[in-house]
């Protein structure tokens, strides 16, 4: 079996323009049995004034027409939801709607700040807002539990490091900590994010936090691209997988109808 990508975008979200069938004709040459993508839904976008909802309807559609085109290919449909404390209700709404496959848990905004955006530290400060990024995860992993994967733990902290590469993640171990204490408590499973590993350039970031996640007890594991155009589709899978395995972790998780199946390394 050739692991699949688990987050990926297309032009059912916002930031991407790329066609199913573009990720599609790549996924069968890796011979992949699996296909998802993770559409966003990210509501009150601080950069945006608005909701930024995928048309998840059209899109199973979509993946429908193509089962017989790809018949080695089993579709599935995934979502990368926003969390946002006081829209709960709406989020358990969308979840509740469809048969999602896979659902991703991201930090991109809160508390009127894009977490995307360097300028926004700046008005705060980088390490101010680098906490204030990570409560926010702590938060959402304590408060809610609807989803299967932690995304990208480091996006923010992206954003600061690509500017001032001298603050260094393990400044705010401890807050990473009880991240990590809330996705093993109630099983989740933390995300490799390979865009951001790929931006961070720098593998020993990531082996720290494989490292601590390790000691502390975490074990599942999703490595994604967090591709929005077809080309990085399981972008430096072969590379970020070494590093894993060489941090002790013997397999990778994907899932199907919310199950979790192992992968191993």
């Amino acid at each position: 079996m050739i692991l699949h990508d688990q987050h990926i975008h297309s032009k059912y979200s916002h930031d991407s323009t790329e066609e199913i069938s573009n990720y599609l004709e790549i996924a069968k040459k890796r011979g992949c049995l699996y296909f998802v993508t993770t559409e966003h839904y990210d509501l009150d976008a601080v950069s945006f004034f608005c909701d930024l909802i995928a048309d998840f309807t059209s899109l199973q559609k979509e993946l429908k027409s193509y089962q017989k085109q790809y018949p080695t290919i089993k579709m599935l449909l995934g979502i990368e939801l926003g969390y946002k404390k006081d829209r709960i209700k709406d989020l358990e709404q969308v979840l509740n709607s469809y048969d999602f496959d896979v659902i991703n848990l991201s930090i991109h905004d809160g508390n009127n700040v894009d977490f995307y955006i360097y300028d926004t530290f700046l008005k705060k400060g980088e390490v101010t807002l680098l906490n204030e990024y990570f409560d926010l995860i702590i938060e959402a992993t304590t408060n809610f539990t609807h989803y299967n994967v932690l995304s990208h733990i480091d996006y923010g902290f992206k954003t600061v490091y690509l500017v001032n590469n001298k603050i260094k993640i393990s400044a705010f171990e401890e807050k990473i900590k009880q991240i990590f204490t809330n996705i093993i408590k109630h099983g989740k499973t933390l995300e490799i994010n390979t865009k951001v590993q790929e931006a961070i350039n720098d593998d020993n970031h990531l082996r720290y936090i494989l490292n601590l996640y390790y000691q502390m007890g975490g074990r599942k594991l999703t490595l994604s691209s967090d591709a929005h155009k077809s080309e990085r589709y399981a972008s430096r899978f072969e590379h970020y997988q070494k590093i894993i395995k060489a941090c002790g972790f013997n397999y990778l998780v994907y899932f199907v109808k919310q199950k979790e199946y192992k992968y191993f390394i």
